[in-house]
This record gives C-alpha cells, sequence and structure tokens, in this order.
C-alpha cells in the first residue's frame, strides 16, 4: 500500500514501475474523522458521513473534529413537547416548549388544573366550607354535594388557539 495513497498498492505485474489502483471496495482511511466505512472506489478513498441527527427537531446536528454536535436550530419548527397540558409547543433555544393550556373555568370558588393523565381534561375540584377563600365559596361548597372535592369534574381544555380543537369529554 501506498503510505501517501491507501487507494494504491504495489502490483509489480500490474504497473512494474509505479503503483496501481486498489481494487474497488478495499478498506482504507481517508482521514476525515467525521466518516466512518472508508473505501476506495476508482482509486480513490472516502467513507460515509457520520448520522449525528439526534432525532430531535429542536437542534441542527453535525460533526466536527469527529465529534458530534448539537446547536439550537435556526429555524423554529414544530414539536411536541410530550406534554398533555400544553398547547402551540415550539422550539426555543433548541427545546420544545409549549404554553399551559388554559382551564379557568372563571369560577373564583373552584381550583382548576389540567390533568395530563386524563387526556388533558382539565378538572375543577370545589373546595370544602373550610377551605373556602371567600363567604361565598364557603356557602356554595356547603351546597355543593354532587362534586366533592375528592370527585373533580372534567371538561375539555381551552386551546391557547381557537381553531385548534379541544379533547373530546370522557
Amino acid at each position: 500500500m501506498n503510505p501517501a495513497d491507501p487507494c494504491q498498492v504495489c502490483d509489480p505485474v500490474a504497473d512494474p514501475l509505479g503503483w496501481s489502483v486498489a481494487g474497488d471496495g478495499a478498506s482504507c482511511d481517508d482521514g476525515d474523522s467525521c466518516t466512518s466505512d472508508d473505501v476506495c472506489t476508482a482509486g480513490v478513498c472516502a467513507g460515509a458521513p457520520l448520522d449525528c441527527d439526534d432525532l430531535d427537531p429542536c437542534t441542527d446536528d453535525a460533526c466536527e473534529a469527529g465529534g458530534c454536535v448539537s446547536v439550537p436550530a435556526a429555524v423554529s419548527v414544530g414539536c411536541d413537547d410530550g406534554d398533555a397540558c400544553t398547547a402551540d409547543d415550539a422550539c426555543a433555544g433548541g427545546a420544545c416548549v409549549g404554553a399551559p393550556v388554559d382551564c379557568d373555568d372563571a369560577d373564583p370558588c373552584t381550583a382548576d388544573a389540567c390533568d395530563p393523565g386524563d387526556g388533558a381534561a382539565c378538572t375543577r375540584r370545589w373546595p370544602t366550607a373550610r377551605l373556602a377563600t371567600t363567604a361565598a365559596c364557603a356557602r356554595r361548597a356547603t351546597r355543593v354535594r354532587a362534586a366533592p372535592a375528592s370527585a373533580p369534574t372534567r371538561w375539555p381544555a381551552r386551546r391557547a388557539d381557537p381553531a385548534t380543537p379541544a379533547p373530546a369529554t370522557p
């Protein structure tokens, strides 16, 4: 093998005075640490680029100096942050983030929250008379027997974008 060109071999039968081209598929090293599976093809050593894709739509990935690097994506794209209680997910600073869904039923006497384990349904809990924040809420809490604090009422979350349909009510 020619020390200056890994795709040349010494074959006196093919060329008694010089180097001959190694056969296609001969293993070689192209000297690029960002390639792998280097082989000779038509006398040229080349490898396949390393796959540095981390499957995160919020990063741009590349090989630099033999190692994969990820930087925040230059263009924001849609993504899914995996949290059923967020909407309008988008990439920001290399991470996928979403805005919390709005579960406020505009009733100051209820504690409203999104339940990710229930398909992002909003829950409304009536406080007990002892835990009510105002006298009016305390009176309502004593009258509400159908939905005690331990049995939440569920309704679909309101999305930040009215055009986005909410999940069906269970």
